[in-house]
């Protein structure tokens, strides 16, 4: 279908831009992503954590039994993000704690963590918390406000020291649930 046509060919380029180290390409993700659906935006914030910690343990993300397509395409290049671009990825995972949706259904595995039904804000802040261990703190919980709680320590923390964002439109709040990737881009419009 065109839905998923359109799905595999983001997934391809979130994984290509995520992986080529060149700050203004992962700021080129953060541009206008606050009008991507849903799937696209947890991609984006996937693509962006670190390569699992166990050897052999890979990510794995299903949603109604079903491996998320820009996930899977974005997934499919391996290699993280090189260091260089941390800075612009760091900015992005800032930015992204502000967006409350979620995928309802969505399961998610990272090394021994399970994660379901995580908002794009729980990815961000996980992604935060793998990348940088000694500066930000985050444990996945099922308590949603132990999870904020934690984030808002995050936004403190980075109001202190986080360079300033050149994708501050990625900066919109979202809050609800989306059923499925095919309503996602219906119910996960950008605020004015």
């Amino acid at each position: 279908s065109d839905d998923d046509d359109a799905l595999n060919a983001a997934g391809v380029l979130i994984g290509f831009l995520s992986k080529t180290g060149e700050p203004a390409a992962i700021d080129a993700l953060g541009e206008r992503l606050g009008d991507a659906p849903v799937e696209v935006r947890l991609a984006v914030a996937d693509a962006l954590l670190p390569p699992n910690r166990r050897p052999g343990h890979r990510r794995g993300w299903t949603t109604d039994g079903l491996r998320l397509r820009a996930w899977s395409k974005a997934l499919d290049m391996s290699d993280p993000p090189p260091e260089a671009a941390a800075p612009a990825i760091k900015r992005l995972l800032f930015a992204l704690l502000d967006d409350k949706a979620h995928l309802g259904g969505l399961t998610g595995t990272f090394d021994d963590e399970v994660f379901k039904d995580p908002r794009v804000s729980d990815l961000a802040a996980f992604g935060l918390s793998q990348r940088w261990p000694r500066e930000y703190s985050f444990r996945w919980t099922a308590d949603i406000a132990g999870r904020d709680a934690e984030i808002e320590k995050i936004r403190e923390i980075g109001r202190k020291g986080i360079p300033p964002s050149s994708v501050a439109a990625t900066r919109t709040s979202r809050s609800g649930t989306v059923g499925s990737p095919r309503n996602a881009s219906r119910s996960c419009r950008s605020a004015p």
